[in-house]
């Protein structure tokens, strides 16, 4: 019994952002049962453009607080409380400015804009406090009550048929009890942060430039075709896409998780140490993405029916199966997190714009063959990323 504690308690950090993210999805995949699937296409668009358009808020951000304070928690708090303002700031931005969009329903698009903030960009920023004073359980806790909140809304939304409007209200309204949660327990000063913006600069660094530019780059790189499909490819096809994608997230996060947990680790290892943590870490990614690619090849077809329901999206069975291919080279970000774990973004920043070249060169050569086009691109941008940073590691000799 003791030692089924302690492995609840050793992982109930990552059994949390799993949580989360299972929440989400299931969002989308509760929705894709009752909207067409045009309005499924719109949404899922949305959902990607605002998440790209966010890049500004946090701009890798959340690696720099945890890597530029030293684990001094006292710093970190400072920190977060204007890269958090400016995130809010950022955001309200684009909600006043978003009418002037070439955007279908606006309304809609605004409310994803909030959701995206306090799921994705709030949590990114606040996480360093956490990861810093290693309250995992505590933030595991957090996560697992915002999960629970989710599910609840989904459901409640399937039961009586909500439209889309009334489901991102109530997702916004739990995103602000959250931030709220979150902002109480690590009492963060925003309001300091907000009276004295003009001393911002005082805390930063000269690396920051190069987290900024690292992140602008990965997550254009990353996002990249599916933005394209996302504002290039009918919707119908789109709805399909992202039937897929969302599943395939699920499994990413993983990778995620396992990031998120070993950075703090990585910053105060070195030599073999260091080569032992990443070798556990792709050693456990290579395991759990080797049986669920096997379950999906066998299984895929299946899920996609008993998930949403409707024969249309079993469609997405090949590009399930491509994704989830894909999705290995995930490990690369093992050793991309080793990189900014011993304080060489200004490298990393010039791997990141040769990721980049090869990811706009592919999907410039491969976009006239539309769909399939854009996913084999992220393949080839892929595969490139985890070789490129493989060889820097052994020639910085981490692994």
């Amino acid at each position: 019994m003791k030692n089924f504690s302690d492995l609840i308690k050793n992982n109930i950090y990552t059994v949390s952002v799993y949580a989360r993210k299972i929440a989400a999805a299931a969002t989308v995949f509760v929705l894709a049962r009752y909207l067409s699937v045009y309005d499924y296409g719109v949404f899922s668009s949305y959902v990607t453009i605002a998440g790209y358009l966010l890049i500004i808020a946090n701009l890798g951000f959340n690696e720099y607080i945890l890597v530029s304070s030293d684990n001094n928690l006292k710093e970190v708090r400072i920190k977060q409380s204007y890269f958090i303002v400016f995130a809010i700031l950022t955001t309200l931005f684009y909600i006043l400015f978003s009418g002037f969009f070439p955007i279908e329903q606006k309304l809609v698009f605004k409310l994803v804009l909030l959701r995206s903030f306090f799921d994705n960009i709030f949590f990114a920023l606040i996480l360093p406090h956490f990861q810093v004073a290693k309250q995992f359980t505590k933030i595991a806790w957090i996560n697992i009550f915002y999960s629970v909140g989710i599910i609840v809304i989904t459901v409640f939304s399937f039961i009586f048929k909500l439209t889309l409007v009334k489901f991102l209200l109530l997702c916004v309204i739990l995103g602000f009890i959250n931030f709220l949660q979150c902002s109480v327990g690590t009492k963060i000063n925003y309001i300091m942060a907000l009276c004295h913006l003009k001393e911002f600069y005082k805390f930063i660094d000269n690396n920051f430039k190069y987290f900024a530019l690292v992140t602008i780059i990965m997550i254009t790189q990353a996002q990249l075709y599916a933005v394209c499909i996302s504002i290039f490819i009918p919707k119908e096809q789109a709805a399909l896409f992202f039937a897929a994608y969302n599943i395939v997230s699920i499994i990413q996060l993983f990778a995620m998780a396992q990031i998120q947990q070993i950075m703090p680790e990585m910053v105060a290892l070195t030599g073999e140490g260091l080569k032992k943590s990443i070798f556990k870490a792709q050693k456990l990614l290579l395991s759990v993405y080797g049986v669920i690619i096997l379950f999906f090849v066998v299984f895929g077809k299946t899920v996609l029916q008993l998930i949403y329901s409707k024969e249309y999206y079993t469609n997405a069975y090949p590009i399930l199966i491509t994704l989830s291919v894909i999705s290995l080279a995930n490990i690369g970000g093992i050793y991309g997190c080793a990189v900014s774990a011993k304080g060489l973004q200004k490298e990393k920043s010039k791997i990141q714009l040769q990721i980049l070249a090869v990811a706009a060169i592919s999907v410039l050569a491969l976009f006239k063959f539309g769909m399939w086009g854009l996913i084999s691109s992220f393949a080839v941008s892929s595969s490139f990323t985890l070789i490129r940073y493989f060889i820097f590691c052994k020639k910085q000799k981490f692994i």
